[in-house]
This record gives C-alpha cells, sequence and structure tokens, in this order.
C-alpha cells in the first residue's frame, strides 16, 4: 500500500517532518547524517512495525524525548497507519485508529526493504535468506501464513520432547510436522521457480544494452532442508541423530536458497557492486513474482542505492527502474538523478532532505 504522505515527530534526527510523496518513484538524498535512512526507516515501519536498523524500538527516540509518532497515509484507500512509541509503553499500531498487530499490519501495507545485509545476501547466513523468503510469503499467501505457523508450533514441541529425551512424545508430533513441512517446502519451490524465470527474463532484457554476462551465468538451487524424498521418512532416518542432538535436525528451517556462479559460490566470485546489483535484481523478480501470483503490489525500499555501485552498474539499476510500475523509494549521498534522468520516468519526485529539517 503506497505512502501519500508522510508525517513524523520526535524520530530519530527529526523533531517533526511532513513529505508528499510520488505513487512512482521517489528519491531522496543529503550528506551522511542528514536523516535519509531515517525516513526510510520511518516508512518501513509504517509497514511493519519494526526498524530495518535495529531491535531497540526506543532507540528511534529523537534525543531526550519520551514518545515518537510516525503516520503513514494513503490517498488510494483513505487509510492513516499511525505507530508510536512512548517510552515504557508498547508499540502502538493503528489503521484508521483501530488497533492492529504486526501480522495485521504486514499483510495490510507489505513492502520489500534492502538494506546494507539484504546487499550482501550472498554473504549472509542461510537463515537470514530464509527469513527474507519467509517475509514475502508470509505477507501475500494466507495459505502459507497458516501452514507456517503450525510448523513453527510442531517444531517447538518436537524439539521439546526431545531436550528431555521423550522419543515417544517427539514422535507424535513427527507426522503432522512433515506434513505441513513439505507444504511449506512446495510454496517456496513454486514461488522462487516463478522468481528465477523473472529474474531470468530480466537480465536477459538488461543484457541487451548492459554488460551483464557474470550474472547471466549463476545458477540459483533451492535446498529444502533435507534429502529424503519425503520429510516423515527422513525424521524416522534421523531419530536417533535428533535425539542425540536434542533438536530436530533435517526440515524446512533448515532450507537455503544458494547462487551458484560455475560450481562455485557466487560470494567469492562477484564483486560488492556485483553482489549489490544482483541483489536488487533478485529483489525485483521477486516484487514482481508477487504481483503475478497474489495480485499484491509491495512498496520497494532501497537505501543508500549508489555506494559500491560504478556509473556502469547504476545505469543498470536506472534500466531496471524504469520496469517498475509500483511505488519506490530510494536514497544516495548525492544527487544523481539529473532533469535528463527524470524524464523518463513518470511520477519522480526528488527530496534534498535537508528541507525536512526542523
Amino acid at each position: 500500500m503506497a505512502t501519500s504522505n508522510l508525517k513524523i515527530f520526535n524520530f530519530r534526527c527529526f523533531s517533526e517532518a511532513s513529505i508528499g510523496l510520488s505513487p512512482g518513484i521517489n528519491f531522496f538524498f543529503g550528506k551522511n547524517g542528514a536523516g535519509k535512512t531515517s525516513i526510510l526507516e520511518a516508512i518501513h515501519l509504517a509497514s511493519s512495525g519494526k526498524s530495518f536498523k535495529s531491535s531497540n524500538i526506543n532507540s528511534l527516540l529523537k534525543d531526550d524525548n519520551n514518545n515518537f509518532l510516525v503516520e503513514s497515509y494513503n490517498s488510494s484507500s483513505g487509510s492513516i497507519t499511525t505507530i508510536s512509541k512512548e517510552l515504557d509503553k508498547p508499540l502502538s499500531i493503528k489503521l484508521n485508529n483501530k488497533k492492529i498487530t504486526k501480522t495485521n499490519l504486514l499483510i495490510e501495507s507489505p513492502s520489500i526493504t534492502t538494506d546494507n545485509h539484504t546487499y550482501s545476501f550472498t554473504n549472509e547466513t542461510p537463515a537470514y535468506r530464509r527469513k527474507m523468503l519467509d517475509r514475502i510469503l508470509f505477507v501475500s499467501d494466507s495459505n502459507y501464513r497458516i501452514k507456517w505457523m503450525q510448523y513453527q508450533r510442531l517444531l517447538k514441541q518436537r524439539n521439546a520432547a526431545l531436550r528431555i529425551q521423550d522419543i515417544t512424545l517427539a514422535r507424535a508430533w513427527s507426522q503432522e510436522l512433515a506434513n505441513n513441512g513439505e507444504a511449506i517446502s512446495d510454496s517456496r519451490s513454486t514461488f522462487l521457480n516463478s522468481t528465477k524465470k523473472n529474474f531470468n527474463s530480466l537480465l536477459n532484457y538488461l543484457s541487451k544494452n548492459h554488460p551483464i554476462s557474470q550474472l547471466k551465468q549463476i545458477d540459483i538451487i533451492f535446498y529444502k532442508g533435507w534429502e529424503a524424498e519425503g520429510l516423515f521418512e527422513e525424521i524416522n532416518k534421523r531419530e536417533n541423530i535428533d535425539v542425540k542432538a536434542k533438536t530436530t535436525t533435517k526440515g524446512p528451517h533448515k532450507a537455503d536458497i544458494q547462487f551458484i556462479y560455475k560450481h562455485t559460490d557466487a560470494k567469492h566470485i562477484l564483486s560488492r557492486g556485483e553482489q549489490k546489483l544482483l541483489s536488487i535484481i533478485w529483489t525485483y523478480a521477486q516484487h514482481k513474482t508477487i504481483k503475478d501470483m497474489f495480485n499484491k503490489e509491495p512498496v520497494l525500499i532501497l537505501d543508500d542505492i549508489k555506494s559500491e555501485l560504478d556509473n556502469e552498474t547504476f545505469n543498470i539499476f536506472l534500466s531496471l527502474l524504469e520496469l517498475i510500475e509500483t511505488q519506490v523509494i530510494f536514497s544516495c549521498i548525492e544527487d544523481i538523478i539529473s532533469s535528463k534522468i527524470e524524464d523518463k520516468f513518470k511520477g519522480f519526485k526528488k527530496f534534498h532532505v535537508e528541507q525536512f529539517k526542523k
């Protein structure tokens, strides 16, 4: 759900700011410490109830203030999301003045945010890559959301039984755990197969005008988290191992998405700039798949876009930007978008962050 107007009070380095956003492309620039990332963080907070920079919500308070407020207005739906926090109280999330949970906020106002971790996701842990995938499917697919929550509950119960070495109790959860686990894996596989097709189509499009031959040689492999044909068979086979480890050692909670270049992990081959570009293209491929499969259009948020991208690689990003039809919000230290470039995009707005400081 696109943000038409953003208001923030006592948030990070801002005492107060009101920003009218385009439903298309929005570009924020300004020197380090000016507040570019803070604005993107506020938009992300209004779509998730979380910061992409810190797990400590109180750290979002400006200076010595004891409360902050973020208000996001969508002109198409007429809805207002309000996120507020007082120092000694839980985060308050309201949609049209009615309290909602973080889960409901994620479903109502999905966004895909890329930051320094996402840009180097090939270097991140399998758990991080799983989390990226699960978050997308969790907010897009209600059936996946149910199966995922059931699986987490069952996994917790089986692991609790394993910790006390009660194999009979652990077995009681195995079949249902396997059923939900295979459903989760099937959904992941279907989504990733469609995303791979969109990813390859994007590479073919971009390669017409840009040198990206190295990225075109990357193979994307989904490891579901177990080797046997069925998860129940795998769980039974590894029962003694699980008892010794006191945890369930195989299943979708061990899945991974691997990016391979000529039989080698791509993180060992690609430069940091190429890894960042790979992340951006993969993110857009996921975005397109969400739209194709679930008819949802998450806001794309890209922080510090120019860092580690040379001019040629940045031009590839601009070519990709021409394809995006939903709201995009990105930032950079310098004003890297000339009036000539602006003319290529419909609904483009540029903001110098210093103008919002009060």
